[in-house]
């Protein structure tokens, strides 16, 4: 029962009221835990350790620290089942969740289990994945510009050749950045290529003293410049800044084809290629884990395995709810050109209690918490305590024991609709315990879903049916700051250009997007103006950062906290069964 960390305060902070100022504490520094750490003992203990401390950028953790009260979450999880698995262990994302320490990761992870990689070039026919059918399903003019993009401070003066070649092997070693895509009819096909062209990397040094309108031009001609069909995924653009501090590199790739989590292992991977190269060393990236292609038909056989009683389970879980409408246009046009975006960030203070202390209240996720400030801002807009939201999570789901897809390039995101209901909002623990149980309740964290609707062709006409959400919510999860010997620094605040054409339309009314950048919670609201005024729109973002705060201030309180059934999943109990259960073993206690 002794803390594991202390902080020496000359006095305590005090509201106007005369009482503790919970939210103002300081924030008890991982780092400088005065509690003896448990060291590793066994082999596969200093394998996890080592690879938790590189992941979560801490330099002391003992094997009985828990991943998620570190700062970790579902894309982190990602990138130390990424690390293990070249450490030659064997872990699955569920075993992450279920078993959060090292001491107990260790002992169910396996060694060297038979995994089905190839490690040379994959071509032929890949089948259409469900967020791909998603794709081509959107009224877009131009399918050809629907793209992702990152504009990155590096190095100064970096050899354009070695760039060059480092960005090239990047395409030769990720099968899915060798894709073009062919219509016939109404249906498209993707094909993996042996060979494509040489990225075209354009080099811009002479901007005549305007260096960002450069970067913005030269963005737009780029991100127009893609060619599904020719399998022309992939753009650069390196921007000699001459300041000698650090230049700019502009990469923009056809979403088709890369998501979230391959960011990360691409950005990754160009650093270590160019690294090699400035080191005379031969390139070699880690070892490729399951292709996109083997993953796209072992979705085509997990589809068949699916119960077609889960049909029935998402037909009666929607209904239809619509959100307030400022104006109109005269022809409700909702394209790309008339988006606006609202920007709020949460503090870093608060933003580390989300991180490291909020999820030991009530045994949630990051997630649980910024849905449930999600609906009460909404709420607190529409005064319905019902809201229909379409869900973004990463969808690397292990659906096969010889899956493994952590180092794995491709779109795999997994689009599902959630309905959460709230009775009250008066009352937080019990909000927060009732989105917690809701969102457990969807099988599988939602993945199934885009499978009977695109992929299973006897159920995919009911489903059609389903009402739209008019909002999305996607949480993009932490952006941690490259090594410091990485030539890429980080980051920069340049534009991009448009990463879709102006002319596409929309399918949401609403897009919420979230991300930890700079030790920040950052929230994007994008919308469009011929529906919303921006009025509206930043008050709905304000009303949700001070619904997230009140949560966060709630669970650090010593007073709150509780399990749900979901923590005893085997018990089958519902939660007032549940309370009064635990209110007895508390009794007996004392």
């Amino acid at each position: 029962m002794i803390p594991g960390n202390f902080v020496t305060l000359n006095r305590f902070p005090l509201t106007p009221n005369g009482k503790i100022d919970r939210a103002a504490l300081i924030i008890p520094d991982p780092e400088n835990r005065e509690q003896e750490i448990i060291e590793p003992c066994t082999e596969k203990e200093h394998i996890l350790a080592k690879n938790w401390r590189e992941v979560l950028n801490i330099k002391k953790i003992g094997v009985e620290d828990n991943f998620f009260e570190l700062g970790g979450d579902s894309i982190l999880s990602i990138q130390i089942i990424a690390s293990a698995r070249q450490a030659g262990l064997t872990l699955t994302p569920k075993q992450l969740f279920q078993y959060q320490t090292i001491a107990e990761l260790a002992a169910v992870a396996e060694v060297n289990l038979p995994i089905r990689t190839e490690q040379g070039l994959v071509t032929g026919e890949v089948p259409l994945t469900p967020i791909q059918h998603w794709f081509f399903e959107q009224d877009l003019v131009n399918f050809n510009h629907y793209n992702q993009a990152v504009l990155l401070e590096v190095a100064p003066d970096l050899t354009t050749d070695w760039l060059q070649l480092a960005l090239n092997h990047l395409v030769s070693h990720h099968d899915a950045l060798r894709m073009r895509f062919d219509r016939s009819n109404s249906s498209w096909k993707q094909f993996n290529l042996e060979t494509v062209e040489d990225i075209s990397l354009t080099v811009v040094d002479d901007f005549k003293g305007k260096f960002v309108r450069a970067i913005g031009n030269t963005a737009e001609q780029l991100q127009a410049s893609l060619d599904i069909t020719q399998g022309k995924l992939i753009a650069g653009a390196l921007f000699r800044s001459g300041d000698g501090k650090s230049d700019r590199l502009l990469l923009i790739i056809h979403h088709l084809v890369v998501d979230g989590v391959s960011w990360r292992i691409i950005l990754e991977d160009i650093a270590t290629a160019y690294q090699q190269l400035q080191d005379s060393q031969s390139l070699q990236l880690p070892p490729k884990t399951t292709s996109y292609k083997y993953w796209g038909e072992a979705l085509e056989q997990y589809a068949k395995q699916i119960d077609i009683a889960e049909l029935d389970y998402w037909l009666n879980k929607q209904i239809t709810t619509s959100i307030p409408i400022d104006k109109s246009s005269e022809d409700n046009t909702n394209t790309i050109a008339y988006i606006q975006e609202v920007s709020v960030s949460l503090d870093t203070v608060n933003t580390s209690s989300l991180l490291t202390k909020v999820s030991q209240t009530y045994n949630t996720r990051i997630d649980d918490i910024l849905l449930t400030a999600l609906i009460q801002s909404f709420y607190l807009w529409t005064n319905s305590k019902e809201l229909l939201f379409d869900l973004e999570n990463y969808g690397r789901e292990q659906i096969a024991d010889d899956i493994d897809i952590t180092r794995t390039v491709g779109w795999f995101t997994a689009i599902y609709p959630v309905q959460l209901k709230i009775d009250s909002v008066n009352h937080l623990g019990e909000t927060i315990k009732s989105v917690k149980e809701q969102l457990r309740a969807y099988q599988n964290k939602g993945f199934n879903y885009g499978i009977i609707k695109h992929i299973n062709s006897e159920s995919s006409q009911q489903i059609q049916q389903l009402p739209s959400s008019q909002i999305a919510f996607n949480y993009l999860g932490q952006l941690k700051p490259p090594p410091a010997e990485s030539i890429i620094k980080g980051l920069a605040k340049e534009p991009t250009g448009n990463t879709r054409n102006l002319l596409s339309k929309r399918r949401y009314l609403i897009e919420i997007n979230a991300v930890i950048a700079d030790n920040k919670l950052e929230i994007n609201w994008v919308y469009s103006q011929n529906y919303h005024q921006r009025s509206t729109i930043t008050k709905l973002a304000n009303n949700y950062l001070k619904s997230l705060t009140a949560i966060i201030k709630h669970c650090l309180s010593p007073t709150t906290g509780g399990s749900t059934p979901s923590d005893f999943s085997a018990a089958k109990v519902n939660q007032n069964q549940l309370d009064k259960l635990m209110g007895q073993i508390n009794k007996n206690k004392f």
